[in-house]
Order: C-alpha cells, then sequence, then structure tokens
C-alpha cells in the first residue's frame, strides 16, 4: 500500500472513528515515554490510514503509526518529505528486488549429487528457496561443477534490513562469485572466508549449516519498528492479558506439558550461532508462551574464533502467531544476556517460590579432546548459569554456585523438582566427564567427574550440594538425567541414561527409586535396552511402561548419530521391546534450521501416540502407544 500522505498530515482532518481503545492508549503511553521526541503545537489526532492509525507531530516532524490488527508500532521520521527529498511511504508496495550471483559444487565424483537446495534470509528471517542444478564440468574428478547462475526475486520492502544471507539446505561443498543486489555488487562478511577447517581462504564457502551472509549498506528507511503487542503487555496497561500459566511442579512437566512446541525456531545470525537448547513458560507472565534458548559460542567447536567469541548468549521471544513467527523481547526481561560456550539443556522451573518461571542451563564448555585443550592450555567444562525472576519482572543471570562456589560441569543434562519434599525446587545436574578416556585427569575437580550432582535449594534461588549418592550415581556414565515419580509414592526418582563410547563404562539407563528423599544402590534398577540405541535423550510413562528414545552411536561413520529407536520397557525392567527405528544418519532430523542441538530428540504423547517435540526435518515418526 503506498498513498500520498500530505492531506492527512498537513490539513489534519477530522479524526475518523478507529478502534481508539487499545490504539489511542498506545500513542498515549509512547508521548509520555518519549516526550523530546514527539511534540506538537496543535492537539493531535488518530488518523485512518488503510490498515493503519496514525499521529503526527509538528514541531519535530515525527509520526507515531500503530499497525491496527498487530497493534504494532512504527515511529516514522517524516521530515525528509517534507523538504521535498524523499517519497512519503508507510509502507510501500511490494518492492521487488532480485539477487543475483553464480554458484558451483564441489563433486568427488560422477555418483555426486547434481543439485542443491539454497535458502536466501534477510536479517535471519527466511525468504525463499530454491533449488539448483549442477553439471559436470570434466570427467575427471575431484573437480568443481560448471557455474549455475540463480536469480532470487522477493519482497525487500521491509525497513532498515542490514543483510542478504545465503543458505545450503544440503550436504557438499558449494562456492558462490559475484553476487549482485539489485544490480550492484555486494560483499560477504569476513566470517565468509574462513572455511570449515577454521582456514583462510578467498572462497565465499556455503555449505551445510553454513549461512553466508552479505552486508548491505544503501539500503535505509525512515521506518522502525518499536514494538509489538507483548512490549505494551508488560510496560502498559494498553492490553489486557490472560491469567498467567502457572509453573509445573517439575521440569520434565513443564517440558512435556500440553504446548505447542515451536516447529521453527527463530533465526539468530548475526547474534551468533543457532539455538541449542531451549524451552517455552510465560516468562511474560501475560498467559502466554515466551520461548527462552541459548546459543552456542562460535569457539566450542573451532578454537580460531576462542579470543573473539568465548561464550554464547541467551535470548527470550514471544510468539506472534501460531505459524512460529516470533519477535525477540531479550531487552524487556534481561539486561545481561551473558550465556555459556555449550547449552546443552534447558530447565525451566521456579527456584525462588515467586509462581513464575526460572532458568537453568546445564552448560559443558568447550567440545575439544583433552589432548587439544592441554595443547591449547584450555579448559574443559564450565559453570551453568541460572537466569532468577525479580519483583520488576525481569530476570537475574547469574553462574549457578552451591555452598557459596561454583565448580566447571561437562554438563549434558538436567532437571528440576522438590527432590526432598521440603517446598523447594531442587536441581539434578549429569556430568559426563567420566566418558573421556583420560578422565582420570579431571578428578581434581574434587572428586566430581561423570556423576549426577543433585543441588538441593533452599527456595530463595541458592543451593546446597547433596554429598550422600550411591556409588552408581556416582561414578557411570551419564549424559541424560531427569527426575519422575515412577512407583507413585510421592517422592521423585532419578531416570539417567548414558553411553561409554571409549569403553570406560559400560553404557546404562537406569530408574533409582527414592527412599522419602534418599537414594540407596539397592534401589537402583537397570533399564533393558537392545544394545545398540543405548544413549538415550528423553522418554516417557504411560500405563506402567516406559518408552526410552535412544540414539545408535557408530564411531565407524563420519557422522556417528547412526539411527534412532523407541523402545517400550516396563517399569520393573523385566523386558524390552522395539517399536520404531529409523537406521541412517539422523544429525538433522531435529533441527530444520541445521543446528547441533538434533544430537537428541525430546519426545511427547499427543492423541495417543509418541511423536518428536519437534516436527523434525525429515525421518519424522508418530509411534503408537
Amino acid at each position: 500500500m503506498k498513498r500520498s500522505l500530505c492531506i492527512f498530515i498537513l490539513v489534519l482532518l477530522p479524526l475518523s472513528i478507529v478502534r481508539a481503545d487499545t490504539t489511542a492508549c498506545i500513542f498515549d503511553w509512547a508521548e509520555s515515554a518519549a516526550p523530546s521526541l514527539i511534540s506538537s503545537s496543535s492537539e493531535t489526532q488518530n488518523i485512518q490510514y488503510g490498515d493503519f492509525t496514525l499521529r503526527y507531530y509538528d514541531k519535530t516532524k515525527n509520526a507515531l503509526i500503530v499497525q491496527n490488527d498487530s497493534k504494532k508500532l512504527y515511529f516514522y521520521n517524516v521530515a525528509k518529505y517534507l523538504a521535498g527529498d524523499a517519497e512519503l511511504e508507510i509502507f510501500a508496495e511490494t518492492k521487488t528486488g532480485v539477487i543475483n550471483f553464480d554458484i558451483r559444487a564441489y563433486q568427488s565424483g560422477p555418483s555426486d549429487s547434481n543439485n542443491a537446495v539454497l535458502d536466501i534470509l534477510i536479517d535471519g528471517e527466511l525468504i525463499n528457496s530454491v533449488t539448483v542444478d549442477f553439471s559436470p564440468s570434466s570427467e575427471s574428478f575431484p573437480a568443481w561443477s560448471r557455474d549455475s547462475n540463480v536469480n532470487f526475486s522477493f519482497d525487500y520492502s521491509k525497513a532498515g534490513f542490514k543483510n542478504i544471507s545465503l543458505r545450503s539446505k544440503s550436504g557438499g561443498l558449494l562456492e558462490a562469485s559475484n553476487v549482485q543486489f539489485l544490480g550492484e555488487e555486494i560483499l560477504p562478511s569476513e566470517d565468509n572466508l574462513n572455511n570449515k577447517f577454521g582456514e583462510f581462504s578467498s572462497l565465499n564457502w556455503i555449505g551445510s549449516r553454513k549461512i553466508t551472509s552479505y552486508n548491505i549498506t544503501t539500503h535505509d528507511s525512515n521506518i522502525s519498528e518499536v514494538g509489538d503487542v507483548h512490549y505494551w503487555a508488560l510496560v502498559s496497561d494498553c492490553v489486557d492479558v490472560k491469567e498467567p500459566i502457572p509453573v509445573e511442579a517439575t521440569s520434565y512437566l513443564e517440558a512435556h506439558s500440553d504446548q505447542k512446541f515451536p516447529i521453527k525456531l527463530p533465526d539468530l545470525t548475526g547474534k551468533g550461532w543457532q539455538p541449542v537448547s531451549w524451552e517455552l513458560a510465560d516468562f511474560l507472565q501475560n498467559g502466554s508462551q515466551t520461548l527462552v534458548a541459548g546459543t552456542l559460542a562460535k569457539s566450542a567447536f573451532d578454537l580460531s574464533y576462542y579470543d573473539e567469541d568465548k561464550t554464547g548468549e541467551f535470548y527470550f521471544f514471544s510468539r506472534e502467531t501460531l505459524e512460529d513467527d516470533w519477535v525477540d523481547i531479550t531487552d524487556l526481561l534481561l539486561s545481561d544476556n551473558t550465556g555459556c560456550v555449550i547449552p546443552r539443556k534447558t530447565i525451566v522451573s521456579d527456584f525462588n517460590n515467586d509462581g513464575r518461571p526460572d532458568v537453568v542451563f546445564a552448560c559443558h564448555g568447550l567440545d575439544f579432546s583433552l589432548e587439544v585443550l592441554t595443547e591449547e592450555g584450555l579448559q574443559r567444562g564450565e559453570a551453568s548459569r541460572i537466569l532468577l525472576s525479580k519483583s520488576d519482572g525481569t530476570y537475574e543471570n547469574k553462574v549457578l554456585s552451591h555452598d557459596g562456589k561454583y565448580e566447571n560441569c561437562f554438563c549434558h543434562g538436567g532437571a528440576a523438582g522438590d527432590i526432598d519434599n521440603d517446598g523447594n525446587i531442587d536441581i539434578l545436574l549429569s556430568d559426563s566427564f567420566s566418558t573421556d578416556p583420560a578422565f582420570e585427569e579431571f578428578k581434581k575437580w574434587d572428586g566430581n567427574v561423570g556423576q549426577l550432582h543433585i543441588l538441593l535449594g533452599d527456595g530463595n534461588g541458592n543451593f546446597k550440594l547433596k554429598t550422600d549418592l550411591p556409588k552408581s550415581l556416582l561414578e557411570c556414565c551419564y549424559y541424560s538425567s531427569d527426575l519422575y515419580d515412577f512407583n507413585g509414592d510421592g517422592y521423585l526418582d532419578i531416570w539417567a541414561s548414558g553411553g561409554a563410547p571409549h569403553g570406560t563404562y559400560q553404557e546404562r539407563n537406569i530408574i533409582a527409586y527414592s527412599r522419602e528423599g534418599q537414594f540407596f544402590e539397592e534401589d537402583i534398577v537397570d533399564l533393558p535396552t537392545d544394545g545398540k540405541h543405548t544413549f538415550s535423550g528423553d522418554f516417557i510413562v504411560n500405563d506402567g511402561y516406559v518408552y526410552l528414545g535412544g540414539i545408535n552411536i557408530d564411531f565407524s561413520k563420519a557422522s556417528y548419530y547412526w539411527g534412532y529407536a523407541v523402545t517400550k520397557i516396563p517399569i520393573d525392567g523385566s523386558s524390552y521391546e522395539v517399536i520404531y527405528e529409523h537406521e541412517g544418519w539422523y544429525d538433522d532430523v531435529c533441527d530444520p534450521n541445521g543446528g547441533t542441538d538434533s544430537w537428541i530428540i525430546w519426545i511427547l504423547v499427543e492423541d495417543g501416540h509418541i511423536v518428536p517435540k519437534q516436527d523434525c526435518a525429515g525421518h519424522n515418526f508418530k509411534v503408537p502407544l
């Protein structure tokens, strides 16, 4: 939509009757929030303008615009228009732009795939996808294919975008050249000149999980988006909100409750790598599900980034539509979004007894062998972090500590719940240092190697380490862990799963039954598995059976997460039955954005079937109970 606005602005026709209740409140709130930017010599009016309502302020030559349906607020500087230096547009008619480039594929042999699917993104938002066909350039291999020319046509009306990105959804190495936008060549960011081996190259690599970003310096707009309906819900009284969604009694119930989980996670291009763990809860306390996510540090798997990118970051997003449109609201809830190197598990519960959800990120630090870390003089493991709600509605971000101190952990999993039934939420963490063949080196961590840690909470966000655990919980191989009352006695039991790919310990899936908050060796039951899918990320309980989602780890394969299965086991561990199995590469199954979180699938029950927590890209499963 594009219209001349001069009649409305300069003549200020009488107010058209529009939905003035919420809209007028948003205007009034914005005027009080930023009086120096918005002022007028005459009384302002609400002016209907197609799908928008606006107010013009003649002293500052600014306008506020509310989109009627979404209640999004925009700030518009119309000074250039009034001076005759710019066309007046609020939301322009669709502007079609073209990005044009040449691309080729590196082919190992004639049997290589001759096509690839490419995505184009604006500021990380997927705009379009195209399939590119390649043909060999010679009969000898390996060799680069012939160049294919690609034209992406898309709507670039979005105000003020900063970069265009290309992303390959296919395996194999691709290289782009002569990239142009609106007929002018654009240059890639310097990150694109580092190939997957961490070495400098003049090629523009576009590989699986690799986003190649091109900076746009000429595109600008006088319009800036101020916020969305969730902003007004939090900082003003303009929008009626629903009753807050209560926090579940355990993180297991929180993760497995009847929620609509993300199908497509928000893209954080430019803010670090994709989210590697996340959870949903009512962090805004307005009756809606908000996403909290932790990103991976680039240095986690590539030490060439270590000096510039030592940790990831934490983000909050509100869901704008059921089609998974997300708005970054981190600045509303979190002033310090310092994350960890690898946030392997996001645990949501109420740790300070204020009725609001808090978050623990179980973190494990750099994912390199002991030899590399020793050679580089780096440290394995890291402290986990906790986001605690404050009285003003925001969150405090701090290191998770116990007994007045904190220790590094190679934490792959964890859970939260009231283990000792004292009314305060406790934390369970699974520390997998012991799976390293040189685990003896890590006994300097006060003996806490490869064990389960229980941190008993005091209801104020402080914790004390529980030290009287049986040997099996202190010395095994656990990557995943959770809390669930398997026998219905009112006390939470421990489920834990792990594997010993280097043969240091046996592989185990266990239930450690609680005896009124205490754990003993004789109360630990080993759950049988098929000996192949022993690396479990999650479970559900239904009608006396435990259903385990298990991964097949096969180090003979380049992508060694090689298969997935669901196993049905009676709670007493007397037998097992594999009821679903997928054989083959699986690393991209669970995350359509290609993130590294896909090594584990969390599972839910839906309409009498086991389904993934995400609607995964490829190899989806839906298994009858």
